[in-house]
C-alpha cells in the first residue's frame, strides 16, 4: 500500500505531461490551419491576378499585332537604308578617289 501514493504521483505527472502535449498539439494544429487559410487566400488572390492578366492580354492582342507589323516595317526600312547608305558611300568614295579629274572637268 505504500507504493500507491508513488503510482498516484507518477500518474498525476504523466497526466500533466499528456495535457501539456495535447495543448501543444492543438496549438500546432491551429497554426497549421491558419497557415493553410493564408495560403488559400494567397492562391485565390494570385488566381484573380492571373485572370486579370489573361483579360488584359486578350484586349491587347490587336495592339501587339500592330506592334509586330510596325516592327517588320522598320526592319525592312532598316535594310533599305543600309543599301542606300552603301550606295551613297560608294558614290562618295569614287568622287574622292577621282577628285582631281572631277575638279579638272569643272575648272575648264
Amino acid at each position: 500500500m505504500s507504493d500507491h501514493p508513488d503510482i498516484a504521483r507518477q500518474m498525476a505527472v504523466l497526466e500533466a505531461r499528456y495535457e501539456e502535449n495535447m495543448k501543444t498539439l492543438f496549438t500546432l494544429v491551429r497554426e497549421i490551419q491558419q497557415s493553410a487559410g493564408d495560403t488559400k487566400t494567397a492562391v485565390t488572390k494570385m488566381e484573380g491576378r492571373l485572370d486579370n492578366l489573361d483579360a488584359a492580354l486578350a484586349k491587347a492582342q490587336p495592339t501587339l499585332n500592330d506592334y509586330i507589323e510596325v516592327k517588320h516595317k522598320i526592319v525592312g526600312a532598316g535594310r533599305a537604308g543600309t543599301y542606300i547608305w552603301s550606295g551613297v558611300v560608294a558614290v562618295l568614295s569614287v568622287a574622292v578617289f577621282f577628285k582631281d579629274t572631277i575638279f579638272g572637268w569643272f575648272s575648264k
